[in-house]
């Protein structure tokens, strides 16, 4: 068994944690990642059957890393000598063409991204090497595929892929490296993107004037939704009436992923929030109807140059500095971590009826 241990490295880890399947680190130990959830499993035979041990999860509340379950296989292991025996699922690499694994990856994942960021993935399959088979594409095909692109969108788009092969190993279509594996580009020349400048915002005092000019079309009441509850983009493309809760208040609730653990998020709905999303529809129907960047060029028309998602939270965070609100909590209105570990730690709540005082002043400020 000790001979085909460890096959998971760590540099793939995290991803592996976002990847739905069955992932083989050897010796029995799996990773089972499935509907948001992901636990560690010891497989073995007992009387010819196949059986399995839960051995804990792997995220959430103290999840155990994968150095804990490589420590606790080893403990199952001297527990069970000769009662049972290690099951190791033999390796089926089979042909499968790039374009295949890219749409089973996009149909694993259909909740991860937002409409514009799947059609933004899917273009991969433009790709030089998108009719090989996944199994025998390398890393120079990765380069040569790549070389015309801009560095922000070589990282941007290798990262993408990363993603892609490692679902591929999982699902045993391809074994040996990823081609797109972070420490060997550093290593054979992949382009590093530069520190660039911020996305532009507007000021402050210009924003009640763009978002009254903003128009009544769903790309426009999501720009005004955006810059309401300071929010993300991509959040806001995604956003369900089931989302919507009325606990006592009204709130936004949807999830994130942080440091691969899911963070609720909480966002109080001011009353001018309210009226822009208007009368409730079905529980998984979209907020906002939405086409790709619609929510961008929408308000680039009455903001030229500027960035939906720097105004919506750089120009709210700069709003409160003027304002004079504290910094702890501008910076839970934004989903942002507060403080060290030892002060997470402690300081466990998240401010929700301080932050519906000034998301109130807030939505006062800019629908003036």
């Amino acid at each position: 068994m000790l001979k085909t241990i460890n096959r998971i490295r760590a540099t793939e880890y995290s991803k592996l944690l976002r990847t739905e399947g069955k992932h083989n680190d050897g010796g029995s130990l799996y990773l089972v990642v499935r509907g948001g959830s992901a636990r560690w499993e010891y497989q073995f035979k007992r009387g010819g059957q196949v059986a399995s041990k839960w051995l804990g999860s792997a995220v959430g509340y103290a999840p155990m890393s994968l150095a804990q379950a490589r420590e606790a296989r080893v403990k199952v292991w001297l527990d069970n000598r000769g009662k049972e025996q290690p099951h190791n699922r033999a390796a089926r690499v089979t042909g499968k063409p790039f374009t295949e694994v890219l749409e089973a990856w996009l149909a694993a994942n259909p909740d991860a991204w937002a409409e514009k960021s799947v059609a933004a993935r899917r273009g991969l399959a433009k790709l030089s090497f998108a009719t090989k088979d996944v199994a025998k594409i390398t890393q120079a095909d990765v380069l040569a595929a790549l070389a015309n692109e801009t560095p922000r969108m070589h990282a941007e788009k290798r990262g993408w892929l990363a993603a892609l092969f490692s679902y591929a190993k999982a699902q045993q279509w391809r074994t040996g490296d990823n081609p797109c594996d972070f420490e060997k580009d550093l290593r054979k020349g992949f382009a590093q993107v530069p520190d660039g400048e911020s996305h532009a915002a507007l000021a402050p005092a210009d924003l009640p004037a763009a978002f009254k000019a903003l128009p009544d079309t769903d790309a426009g009441r999501a720009v005004q939704f955006q810059i309401l509850t300071a929010a993300r983009p991509g959040a806001v493309e995604a956003a369900t009436w089931s989302q919507i809760v009325e606990n006592g208040t009204m709130a936004w609730e949807y999830t994130i992923l942080k440091g691969n653990k899911p963070f609720l998020q909480r966002v109080p709905l001011s009353k001018a929030t309210l009226e822009i999303i208007g009368e409730r529809g079905a529980a998984d129907a979209r907020l906002f109807k939405l086409v790709s960047n619609a929510m961008l060029n929408t308000f680039q028309k009455v903001a030229p140059g500027m960035s939906v998602h720097a105004t919506a939270r750089a120009t709210f965070k700069q709003w409160c500095d003027d304002t004079a609100v504290e910094d702890t909590l501008s910076e839970a209105a934004l989903g942002h971590y507060r403080g060290d570990k030892v002060h997470r730690a402690y300081s466990r709540g998240d401010l929700f009826d301080r932050r519906r005082t000034l998301m109130d002043s807030w939505s006062k400020f800019c629908a003036v």
